[in-house]
């Protein structure tokens, strides 16, 4: 099968990236420094600290509330539609606005798996986020995607995700 993979941050990542560049701002924090989303840390010439992660969460809502809900989920779409994959891995599926816009272009074709794992407390862990990104989190249930997979502590069975997936 030819499979490909598409995140949904990426592109807000990019738009952001692109808005640092024209500002003259550093913008390594989008891509170069991305496993540091989560520490409050002015990158380069930027005069005040913050987490990656909250940006891209607030320029989210933002971008949402002036062009619509479905913005993100419509953006993976068109992407997506370009595609001559046979399969693709959709990530950071997130929110019931980008889930709705891709049922809607897709239809059966689409097929979602709600993903967990058995030592992590998605609860606790939400709640550990800042109020911007708690805004994405926890927001599609188990109940709202066709499939649900839990992996091992130690990620062991990830070989029978990739069957579920297949079959």
């Amino acid at each position: 099968l030819v499979v490909e993979v598409h995140t949904i941050v990426v592109l807000i990542r990019s738009c952001l990236a692109t808005l640092a560049t024209v500002l003259n701002i550093d913008s390594s924090r989008f891509f170069d420094e991305y496993d540091k989303k989560d520490e409050v840390i002015a990158f380069g010439n930027e005069s005040v600290p913050f987490k990656t992660r909250d940006l891209i969460c607030d320029f989210s809502i933002l971008m949402q509330k002036y062009y619509g809900k479905g913005i993100w989920g419509a953006s993976a779409a068109d992407d997506i539609e370009e595609y001559e994959a046979d399969v693709v891995f959709i990530d950071d599926l997130r929110r019931p606005d980008e889930l709705e816009v891709l049922r809607q272009r897709f239809g059966e074709k689409l097929i979602t798996i709600y993903l967990d794992k058995e030592d992590v407390d998605s609860v606790e862990t939400t709640q550990q986020l800042s109020e911007a990104a708690q805004k994405f989190e926890s927001k599609l249930s188990k109940e709202d995607l066709d499939h649900t997979f839990t992996f091992t502590s130690d990620w062991s069975n990830t070989s029978d995700l990739l069957a579920l997936i297949k079959s």
